[in-house]
C-alpha cells in the first residue's frame, strides 16, 4: 500500500511539473550563431546613380544585448550578434538601391551626394507559453539622410517593426530587421529631395589616387620653369613644352 501511495505521489508531482512547464514555459538559452542578414526583395525598382556614404555607429554594430519581454513566462535568453545582422541587412539593402555605395567609419557627408545613417536602438523578444502564448520579435531603429552640406533632408517615419514568431528565432530576428529596413528604403526612394539630387549635376572632389597621379605633371612644370629661369630654354621653347604638359593633365 505504501509503495502504491509513493507511486501515486510521484505521478502527481510529475503531472504538476508538466502543467507548470506548459503554463510558464521552460527556461533555456538560444544563441543565434546561424542567423544571417535577410535582404528584402524589390526594395527599389531602379538603382540610383547617387554617390552615397553609409555610416552605422559602433554602438549599433556591437549591439548584442536584446530585451526579454517574457514577463508571464520563464525567461528565455537569446544571444547573438544582433548589431552585425542589422548592419548586414542595411548595407545589403542599400546596395540594391544605390550603384555607388561606400561604408564609412565617420559620419562625414563631404565628397558624397548624400550620407545615410542608421542605428539599431533596441531589439525586444518575447517567448510565449500557455499563460501568455504570444511570441514575437520587435526591432527599433532609425534611418536618416544628410546632403553634402551636412543638412538633414530626410528621416524615417517608421521607427519599429514587430513580427510574430513562426518557425525559429534564427529566421525571425533577421526577417524582422529586413521588414523595418525595407520600409525605410521604400520611404526614401519616394522622397522628392532624392529625385532632385539625382537630376542635379554632381561634381565631387578628386580622389586621392587622382591627386597623386597629377603630382608628376606639376613636378615637370616646376622643372621646366627652372630650365627657363637658368636660360637653358628660350621663352618660345618653354611655352611649347608647358602647353604640352598642361594639355596632357
Amino acid at each position: 500500500m505504501k509503495r502504491r501511495n509513493i507511486s501515486l505521489q510521484c505521478l502527481l508531482y510529475f503531472l504538476m511539473l508538466l502543467l507548470l512547464i506548459a503554463t510558464f514555459g521552460c527556461a533555456y538559452n538560444k544563441n543565434l550563431v546561424d542567423a544571417t542578414p535577410v535582404i528584402p526583395s524589390n526594395a527599389a525598382l531602379n538603382k540610383s546613380p547617387l554617390k552615397v556614404a553609409l555610416y552605422l555607429p559602433e554602438s549599433t554594430r556591437n549591439y548584442t544585448q536584446p530585451t526579454d519581454a517574457s514577463r508571464a513566462c520563464i525567461a528565455m535568453h537569446i544571444k547573438g550578434k544582433f548589431g552585425q545582422i542589422f548592419a548586414g541587412t542595411v548595407e545589403g539593402t542599400l546596395k540594391q538601391v544605390f550603384d555607388d555605395l561606400t561604408v564609412v567609419t565617420q559620419p562625414v557627408a563631404s565628397g558624397y551626394d548624400i550620407l545615410v545613417e542608421a542605428d539599431l536602438q533596441e531589439y525586444i523578444y518575447k517567448a510565449g507559453c500557455l499563460a501568455s502564448p504570444e511570441s514575437y520579435g520587435l526591432v527599433k531603429g532609425n534611418m536618416w539622410i544628410l546632403n553634402s552640406n551636412g543638412q538633414e533632408i530626410w528621416r524615417s517615419k517608421e521607427t519599429s517593426k514587430r513580427l510574430n514568431f513562426t518557425s525559429s528565432w534564427e529566421e525571425l530576428v533577421p526577417e524582422s530587421m529586413a521588414s523595418l529596413v525595407g520600409t525605410w528604403v521604400r520611404e526614401l526612394s519616394s522622397q522628392p529631395q532624392i529625385s532632385q539630387l539625382q537630376n542635379q549635376p554632381r561634381n565631387h572632389p578628386s580622389s586621392s589616387a587622382e591627386t597623386k597621379a597629377k603630382i608628376p605633371d606639376f613636378e615637370k612644370l616646376r622643372e621646366l620653369k627652372k630650365l627657363k629661369d637658368e636660360g637653358i630654354l628660350t621663352n618660345e621653347e618653354y611655352e611649347q613644352k608647358r602647353k604640352a604638359i598642361v594639355d596632357g593633365m
